[in-house]
């Protein structure tokens, strides 16, 4: 499957994007996260009761940036500096999975910038819109 355009809408979902974090800074987001799939999610996918493809997370960015290991204060305002490619890059703030804290970060895909997910390497995130 082609990597949709991120600003893309369908079924109420649109990918979780920093320009969604940076909009919502000390604010919680509610995170729908899946395993990738080939085909955009439909508005009753994580209202089954049974499903552990398909996980809910709750995500608080405060606006700092972590490149490597180096804190970047205030990365969301700015995003600036760039993301350099394959680097490790995460946006700091609490992600809780059924109210318990998970992480203290997020990863943000560094090929282009602008993608968010706690797991590159098999989840897809979304926001609804």
């Amino acid at each position: 499957m082609k990597e949709p355009d991120p600003s893309f809408e369908h079924n109420g979902f649109k990918l979780f994007t920093v320009d969604d974090a940076a909009k919502n800074i000390g604010k919680s987001i509610t995170l729908y996260c899946r395993e990738y799939k080939d085909t955009w999610p439909n508005k009753s996918d994580w209202t089954k009761k049974i499903d552990p493809t398909h996980i809910i997370y709750k995500f608080t960015p405060n606006g700092n940036g972590i490149k490597e290991t180096k804190l970047i204060e205030n990365w969301l305002k700015t995003q600036k500096p760039k993301i350099p490619k394959k680097s490790h890059f995460y946006l700091e703030g609490a992600l809780y999975l059924n109210k318990s804290l998970f992480d203290d970060n997020i990863q943000v895909d560094s090929n282009k910038g602008k993608l968010i997910s706690p797991n590159f390497m098999n989840i897809e995130t979304f926001i609804k819109v």
